[in-house]
């Protein structure tokens, strides 16, 4: 009985590593499109980051000028007061 025991057990093991190899098999099969996914989305990141930065930089120069713009009609407005305070 001893060998036939044996036998079951080894047969049994096998079979437990065949199914993990199945099981894990079947996951890997599906995670791949996933893993293509996210490469794709890898190498699509730094453009779009590019342009971010880039927008970025341009918004902030437009903010910048027109912040220059109010700052010249501020001080345009205030001159005619100006000269009207020293001519009198």
């Amino acid at each position: 009985m001893g060998n036939l025991d044996h036998s079951t057990d080894v047969r049994a093991t096998k079979l437990e590593a065949s199914v993990r190899w199945m099981i894990e098999a079947d996951i890997l099969a599906a995670l791949n499109p996933v893993r293509a996914s996210i490469h794709d989305f890898d190498a699509r990141f730094p453009t779009c980051e590019r342009r971010v930065d880039t927008i970025v930089y341009e918004l902030d120069a437009d903010t910048n000028e027109k912040q220059i713009e109010v700052k010249e009609d501020n001080i345009d407005g205030d001159l005619p007061n100006l000269e009207e305070t020293i001519l009198q």
